[in-house]
């Protein structure tokens, strides 16, 4: 990052460049900046006054970059939505002075010099009523960049980076985390997708034959399998190698720590004598587990004939730290089969009959007292929990690590292979090509979720090599949905 700054200094950051059906690239954004004031944490003021440091709408003088609705204001401010105390009547006259401010920007002439004095006088109002009009458009807070009547149609820009950049850009300071999120969601996990020619000659073939609809959505389907349309400028990213993506992030340190112990483990497996005990291997990790939920996105439009509904299904992914580490257990699997275990074995004796018995006493005495009313005093003296060896690791809180969101949809099979694949990457191994040897990686989902991962790890076992054949991955069930429910947002736009 350039030492100059222009926005402050850089905290984290992440990029993705996306392609207009024109096929130029431009690149959504978000920033974080250190000792930058938090919205609701600062006062409104400071962040006004951050605000204003960093971003403008101030038209260019003569010798400025070339720049090429929003309501003017007085001063940079951060309106809130009015609140509900007024009457009905009220309501509708300042929504119905708005669309009046509204009508009266559009027709406002590119460039026309006119003060924000003057805008009031020919608006008939007074600047609390203008105001007040403006709030009542309002669901959320929103900033509102210090703007004249002739700035209207100007992108918010950092003066210092446009004259790098020198073409479009538009600024905006966060003041919500969940608009963040849908702005995530909405812009830069966005599929590349679009009306093309390849679409247009695809159908027009279909409709000229004589086939039934069913062959004709198959041929159309099979069409698109088969073919990649790219713009010219997104070919040169690719032919470059140019990162369509990028953070100031990764996850690879954790991978790699449990990669250094797993191959002093294989080593030390391999070797024909005991090495000397005042030799010591490379301390492991617990270990994690990766867990997978979806995260979905619905989004409502208001006009059915011009846009469609958007659905779209993604999966996040956490890293769970294991508080008691597998590490110590052999990787092999058992030599004889089931049926040449003898039953004996199988069968509990008098000892872990006693432990299973003092086990029960446990669990039901925790029951009798938590819903027999007359024995509630025994809450507090009574065992809420059966001891065990692991006990004290048990009771730690679980340390958990967000790793993202995977773009794909794990309800279809091309989609949870995708998943899968990208895990993978996470999986500790030791050694190259087909001799490289993959440690055991837990994949933690829904039964859902299970199931579809290891039908379409099974697809997959017939790999010639082990990243093809997803080594190492092992899916568990852990059905957390009963106890808890991810945010829901239902978001309407034109």
């Amino acid at each position: 990052m350039s030492e100059i700054a222009p926005l402050g200094k850089l905290k984290d950051w992440f990029y993705r460049v996306e392609y207009q059906q024109r096929g130029s690239p431009h690149i959504h954004m978000l920033i974080w900046l250190e000792n930058a004031p938090v919205f609701g944490v600062d006062k409104d003021e400071d962040v006004v006054n951050f605000i204003d440091q960093i971003i403008s709408c101030r038209k260019p003088d003569n010798n400025d970059t070339e720049l090429f609705d929003l309501p003017p204001m007085r001063s940079t401010q951060i309106l809130h939505p009015l609140d509900d105390n007024a009457s009905d009547t009220v309501i509708r006259a300042r929504k119905e002075l708005w669309k009046n401010i509204k009508n009266k920007l559009n027709d406002l002439k590119e460039g026309e010099d006119v003060t924000f004095d003057q805008l009031m006088k020919e608006l008939d109002v007074s600047e609390y009523q203008y105001i007040l009009a403006i709030r009542s458009s309002l669901n959320c807070p929103t900033i509102f960049l210090k703007r004249s009547p002739n700035e209207l149609r100007i992108n918010n820009y950092n003066p210092a980076c446009l004259q790098a950049w020198r073409a479009n850009m538009d600024i905006q300071f966060v003041l919500d985390v969940y608009a963040c999120a849908m702005y995530i969601v909405s812009y830069i996990s966005k599929a590349q997708k679009g009306m093309s020619d390849l679409l247009r000659n695809a159908c027009a073939e279909a409709k000229e034959g004589n086939s039934t609809i069913k062959q004709q959505v198959r041929d159309i389907g099979n069409k698109f399998l088969n073919s990649v349309e790219i713009s010219a400028q997104e070919a040169v990213y690719i032919i470059l190698q140019l990162p369509m993506r990028k953070s100031s992030r990764n996850v690879k340190e954790m991978v790699e720590s449990d990669t250094k112990w797993f191959a002093e483990k294989i080593a030390m497996e391999n070797e024909t004598e005991p090495r000397p005990t005042t030799v010591t291997c490379a301390k492991p990790s617990p270990g994690f587990k990766l867990t997978i939920d979806n995260v979905d996105y619905h989004q409502n439009v208001h006009y059915m004939t011009e846009h469609q509904n958007i659905d779209r299904h993604y999966v996040t992914v956490n890293a769970t730290t294991n508080r008691i580490s597998g590490n110590h257990l052999s990787t092999d699997s058992p030599v004889p089969g089931i049926k040449q275990m003898e039953n004996g074995k199988c069968i509990p004796n008098h000892i872990e009959q006693k432990v299973q018995r003092a086990n029960y006493i446990t669990l039901v005495q925790r029951i009798l007292v938590e819903n027999i009313p007359c024995l509630e005093f025994g809450q507090d003296v009574v065992e809420n929990h059966i001891h065990h060896k692991y006990s004290k690791e048990a009771s730690q809180p679980t340390n958990s690590n967000f790793l993202g969101v995977i773009f794909e949809s794990e309800n279809d099979a091309n989609g949870i292979q995708k998943i899968l694949q990208e895990l993978h990457g996470y999986v500790p191994f030791v050694g190259d090509g087909e001799e490289r040897r993959y440690s055991s990686q837990a994949i933690v989902g829904d039964q859902l979720t299970v199931e579809r991962a290891v039908n379409a790890h099974m697809t997959l076992s017939n790999g010639f090599t082990p990243e093809e054949r997803l080594d190492g991955i092992h899916c568990e069930i852990a059905d957390w949905h009963a106890g808890n429910k991810a945010l829901g947002v239902r978001i309407y736009s034109n």
